[in-house]
């Protein structure tokens, strides 16, 4: 008797993984080397063509559910942008450029999926990449070049979240070491927003997990054994290098950030100063106390009403609270938690809206567009009537 061995075979879902990851490691890369040099502009041009290309290609060859209405959705927003970009002079070149790249990387990922193999190993890959500088005694602020030491635990929470997707997709069992890893990386970079956000979505994905498992009890005892262990492990070897300068900011800053309040107040009383600014965003480049801060509003809401005015905002925003409504009333649990992880985090740092966490944002919108009511015993009996009698 002969063995048929079935050889593993490359589909598009594998092509389309590793261009989705490698734009975000080509990102990753101009964190390392700076945007300014020779390298990084070329890093850039190549996110470009990626991300471009992959719109060009999903956009004009391939047929799917809900095509006309993504569409439409990428021409009304990038519509918005053109007009607030008239009236706020926002945008650089690269902003024209930069929604169609998000818009490309978050349609190889609604219509071709994620292979769990292909994000496993780019979740270790900066797990050991960042684990490695941790180790060695690097200060969180110079793993990158021109970027916030916040932008690791972004790109580790960027990482678990597409590695989520894939479990969810390819019908892995949800585990609880992305989550774990994020948190414990946004300890080392002592970020308060990322702390908070990486620990509610480590206490979300518990419970997710504790939920649809079927031996509850077991499961309890096991989740609970696991973090004990690892919080000993931290308190014991780390508590000097880690837990205590992150409780020590905490407390000497606050929860709140008066900082990201005063930018908050500012751009505000712009909005009640001007109908314009309002309709059309406000002029980021001529405010003062936005020039000390580097012109980083340090909030993705602000930043889409400054780049697409106040109908971009809006229709963001009831897209988004569509999509998680759906998720959560058909029992897409996973879906609803990792995108109010993603949105909140958003609110504290420049990470949508244009930012690396739009790709996903945009998924998840689209991925709500298919959801379908499911059928319950009553509605299958009531068809299986309707079909009878006919």
């Amino acid at each position: 008797m002969k063995l048929k061995i079935k050889k593993n075979k490359i589909t598009k879902s594998h092509v389309a993984s590793l261009f989705i990851q490698l734009f975000y490691f080509l990102y990753f890369i101009r964190m390392i080397i700076g945007t300014s040099s020779i390298y990084g502009i070329t890093t850039y041009v190549l996110m470009s063509l990626i991300g471009i290309g992959s719109f060009a290609y999903v956009v004009t060859t391939q047929k799917f559910h809900s095509k006309t209405k993504i569409i439409v959705f990428f021409f009304a927003f990038y519509l918005f942008g053109l007009v607030s970009s008239v009236y706020t002079s926002n945008y650089r070149v690269q902003d024209y450029l930069i929604i169609v790249q998000y818009f490309g990387i978050a349609l190889l990922l609604f219509r071709y999926g994620t292979k769990f193999s292909i994000n496993k190993f780019f979740f270790m890959f900066y797990v050991l990449y960042f684990g490695a500088n941790m180790l060695a005694g690097i200060h969180p602020d110079n793993v990158f070049i021109g970027f916030s030491r916040n932008n690791i635990p972004v790109t580790l929470l960027i990482q678990s979240v597409l590695l989520y997707v894939s479990m969810f997709e390819n019908k892995k069992q949800i585990k609880i070491y992305p989550a774990l890893t994020v948190l414990l990386f946004s300890i080392w970079t002592i970020g308060r927003s990322g702390i908070f956000t990486s620990l509610l979505m480590l206490i979300l994905i518990i419970l997710y997990i504790q939920f649809e498992s079927e031996k509850k009890n077991l499961k309890i005892i096991y989740l609970s054994f696991l973090i004990l262990i690892v919080y000993s492990v931290i308190s014991v070897f780390f508590y000097e290098e880690l837990i205590e300068p992150a409780l020590a900011r905490l407390f000497r800053l606050g929860i709140t950030d008066s900082h990201r309040r005063s930018i908050v107040v500012e751009y505000l009383n712009q909005c009640k100063i001007s109908f314009y600014a309002l309709f059309f965003g406000v002029n980021i480049n001529q405010n003062l106390l936005f020039s000390v801060y580097g012109y980083n509003l340090h909030n993705s809401y602000l930043r889409l009403h400054a780049y697409h005015g106040l109908l971009g905002f809006i229709m963001i925003f009831i897209f988004s609270f569509r999509s998680i409504s759906k998720f959560f009333i058909h029992k897409y649990f996973l879906f609803f938690i990792l995108s109010v992880i993603l949105l909140i985090r958003g609110v504290t740092d420049i990470v949508a809206f244009h930012g690396p966490f739009d790709p996903l944002l945009y998924y998840f919108i689209f991925k709500s567009f298919n959801i379908q009511p499911k059928l319950t015993k009553k509605t299958l009996k009531g068809v299986n009537n309707n079909v009878t009698s006919n």
